[in-house]
């Protein structure tokens, strides 16, 4: 959504309020200018004249996640998330971003220099715990051609930056499921998806990621990625392009998926041996961006003994480069998840999410809390044995 089309689509806010219930900012603050609600007003105060582009007000709009929950519960169908979005654009196209952002987003589009990126990050203290980065990316750890079944179609598998440099071992383990499955598997070259540079208004950044990462496929192929923020990214794509590329960017976005609904879709081997207490979280972008509520039962069709315990359903707080803006704020949140987690007594915390796996980790050991945290693919690795 451009700003100029903004004032159309603020004209359906009714004022509501049902934005507060869902908002985790919200949640923890209660003040009216963390909910959508008051970042709706604000946008309209700037699109009115009222007030004027300033570091006050890229701060007010900082404090959203963008985790779309407003969007997906508005009775009149605003895209909240996509009028915070445009009104962020227009104040980087008018106020510049920060000298941090600039450094973060040209360092996501050169891949081979994140990993001194990070060790300077852990050096200095900047992430809640320190990061691991792998000597080498996932790239060709498949390098055959593909065959999906009896399709002449590729399964492609789009680590993103989160497993691609924080936690390549879960990028391994997908790529063995897809394989023990049936699928050949292939790793592009790749770049950041372009996320986090596009919820911080820098879409001049988004749009060279997104450009890189398309030239890598001819828009035949189908995408399988362990991230539902990469998962979102493609298939937000065909927003950023016009002409031959948007349909390019469209064909390849109605078939990406995150692992976990492809596995429940495609998978039919089951598995057997955990026993343990296990409760699922439910990641933003995954419920609220692609519309994939899960819940661990289906996983746990597949699974076997575990035993499922269900906590409410709450944000962990990561956000991106939210927790990096808003420390403070995003660990309100997190405090929130962590209890609930603590007060269920589950043994293993399951997310298909790396952001929200890193975070709860964080949260879990900032409290002294000894659980296990796993992404969705590690559960299902592990496995005392697989049955056809």
């Amino acid at each position: 959504m451009q700003i100029k089309n903004a004032k159309e689509a603020l004209k359906h806010c009714m004022k509501c309020g049902e934005c507060q219930v869902v908002c985790p900012s919200f949640s923890v603050t209660g003040r009216e200018s963390e909910s959508a609600r008051g970042k709706v007003r604000l946008i309209k105060a700037l699109l009115d004249g009222e007030l004027k582009p300033s570091k006050n007000i890229v701060e007010r709009l900082s404090t959203c996640h963008l985790c779309k929950a407003c969007s997906s519960i508005c009775p009149s169908g605003v895209s909240i998330d996509k009028l915070i979005i445009a009104a962020r654009v227009e104040l980087v196209n008018k106020l510049g971003l920060p000298l941090y952002k600039k450094i973060f987003f040209r360092l996501l589009e050169h891949p081979k220099l994140i990993p001194l990126g990070i060790r300077c990050a852990n050096k200095f203290g900047i992430f809640p715990q320190n990061l691991t980065s792998p000597k080498k990316s996932l790239k060709r750890i498949i390098s055959k051609k593909v065959n999906l079944r009896n399709s002449n179609q590729k399964v492609v598998f789009f680590g993103g930056c989160m497993i691609n440099y924080y936690y390549p071992e879960v990028g391994k383990i997908s790529v063995d499921i897809l394989k023990n499955n049936g699928f050949n598997v292939i790793i592009n070259d790749e770049k950041c998806c372009g996320i986090p540079a596009k919820f911080s208004g820098d879409i001049k950044s988004a749009t060279v990621n997104a450009k890189e990462n398309l030239k890598n496929f001819t828009g035949n192929e189908i995408i399988v990625t362990a991230c539902p923020t990469c998962a979102l990214a493609w298939k937000e794509y065909p927003d950023l392009f016009k002409g031959k590329l948007r349909k390019k960017a469209s064909k390849l976005a109605s078939s990406t998926f995150e692992i976990t609904d492809f596995f429940l879709k495609h998978c039919n081997k089951k598995v057997k041996g955990i026993e343990n207490k296990i409760a699922y979280h439910q990641p933003c972008h995954l419920k609220n961006g692609l519309g994939k509520k899960h819940d661990l039962e289906g996983i746990l069709e597949f699974v076997g003994e575990g035993e499922y315990v269900e906590i409410e359903d709450r944000c962990c707080g990561f956000g991106g480069t939210f927790s990096y803006e808003h420390p403070d704020l995003a660990e309100k949140i997190n405090d929130s998840r962590i209890d609930g987690i603590n007060e269920s007594g589950v043994d293993i915390v399951v997310t298909p999410c790396p952001g929200c796996k890193y975070f709860i980790k964080a949260g879990l050991s900032r409290k002294g809390l000894n659980k296990k945290v796993l992404h969705t693919v590690e559960l299902l690795s592990m496995v005392d044995e697989l049955e056809g």
